[in-house]
């Protein structure tokens, strides 16, 4: 085995369906040296990866560029100490969203879709159109996402 988990073919126990048109010799794969297949994410996790991550840069810009933020809610500059908590609030939601998509956790997945909803109201009563579509839409993807891949 070589650094940083790259093995050559032979050492890595994998029946020949999976690699039949390649050569045993000068063929590398960076894979972890088990007998375990990575799997393509669910539809739900998709979409609640997409809202993790887009969650974790909104809370970034947040962060470093409040100045747009405040201007794009139409709030004053006084509210910049709010919109800094708030901006970090979606770097840690950003954060454990993205973990729960990589756990597959169906139940956070269903969880989330009733009071993305809900945050999607509130926002849209404050006059926030932008974020509110961002949760309603993030909330609607989700759940015809969990409607179209339901388990026995």
């Amino acid at each position: 085995m070589h650094s940083l988990g790259i093995v050559r073919r032979n050492q890595v126990r994998m029946g020949p369906a999976y690699h039949s048109n390649y050569r045993s010799h000068d063929v590398c794969y960076c894979t972890l040296y088990c007998n375990s297949v990575v799997a393509m994410p669910s539809l739900p996790a998709l979409t609640i990866y997409l809202f993790g991550i887009s969650a974790f840069l909104a809370g970034l810009n947040g962060l470093l560029n409040g100045e747009s933020q405040l201007s794009l809610l139409s709030l004053p500059s006084d509210c910049t100490p709010a919109l800094a908590g708030a901006s970090l609030a979606a770097v840690a939601m950003g954060i454990y969203y993205s973990l729960a998509a990589y756990q597959e956790n169906r139940k956070f997945f269903i969880a989330t879709v009733p009071m993305r909803c809900l945050t999607a109201v509130v926002f849209w009563r404050q006059g926030w159109s932008v974020p509110a579509v961002w949760e309603g839409g993030g909330a609607v993807l989700t759940a015809l996402a969990l409607g179209t891949t339901r388990t026995r």
